[in-house]
């Protein structure tokens, strides 16, 4: 399903660069074609991996072509600071991930990175250390709903979604913060067992999602630059998958 959306969503935003981009008459399209299909290939690696390392070798190949995207205008000062606020984000966001990567492969017997050692590492983590599980998917939480633009993690979208090329713009809005709402979907669906810790997880992320539904959807109404529209209504849109994932738990 991912690599459906992934295939439909890359070759309609390069098609519809192609005259978009004539506006950018002083920057070069070279730093923005070969990087838009790059970061298309790293959001592809992300869904078709097996095993947490190369997963978050394709996300952050997937974060740093996009943080290219964000900063392709390197002379507007607003891009930048948009760039940076993004860049920093979303890298705290990968260390956590990283963490609890290695968590669970310390966790495993043998260690293994691989999907199926991390589904049984967290049932032999739920009966050894509830509190370290609870730590566990507290970071995979963050990791993944700061990519997907959930508030209050997704502080940096409004402002990156802006700055970046409209192409740009759609290939984020339609791939690279889904892959936020499938790492939550890879975690909380088919790696944790079902059990109290499910459902205490499944209320948390349903009021994430309602928050953002509410706050994402009326900050839209207000704005004025249609880019900022797209952002907040991606944000209030994604609340609307995190509440339905909740469903799954609660």
């Amino acid at each position: 399903l991912f690599l459906i959306i992934i295939s439909v969503m890359s070759f309609l935003t390069t098609l519809y660069s192609t005259a978009y981009m004539r506006l950018y008459e002083r920057e070069s399209l070279a730093r923005y074609y070969p990087i838009l299909l790059l970061f298309f290939a790293g959001v592809t690696g992300v869904v078709i991996v097996r095993d947490w390392f190369f997963f978050l070798v394709f996300w952050e190949f997937m974060t740093l072509c996009s943080y290219l995207l964000v900063i392709f205008e390197k002379e507007n000062p607003v891009n930048l600071r948009a760039s940076l606020k993004y860049f920093i984000i979303t890298h705290v966001a990968t260390v956590l991930m990283v963490i609890a990567a290695i968590v669970s492969w310390h966790v495993a017997k043998p260690h293994s990175f691989a999907f199926a050692a991390s589904a049984k590492a967290m049932g032999d983590l739920a009966k050894a250390s509830p509190a370290g599980l609870h730590a566990l998917l507290a970071l995979w939480l963050i990791g993944f709903a700061t990519k997907a633009g959930i508030l209050p993690f997704g502080d940096w979208l409004p402002d990156a979604y802006p700055a970046a090329p409209s192409g740009a713009t759609a290939a984020f809005a339609g791939t690279m913060t889904n892959l936020g709402i499938y790492g939550l979907l890879r975690v909380f669906v088919n790696l944790v067992p079902a059990s109290q810790f499910s459902a205490v997880w499944g209320i948390i992320i349903a009021l994430l999602g309602t928050c953002s539904i509410f706050v994402g959807t009326l900050t839209a109404l207000s704005q004025e630059d249609s880019k900022r529209v797209i952002s907040f209504n991606v944000i209030g849109q994604t609340g609307y998958m995190f509440l339905a994932l909740s469903l799954i738990h609660i």
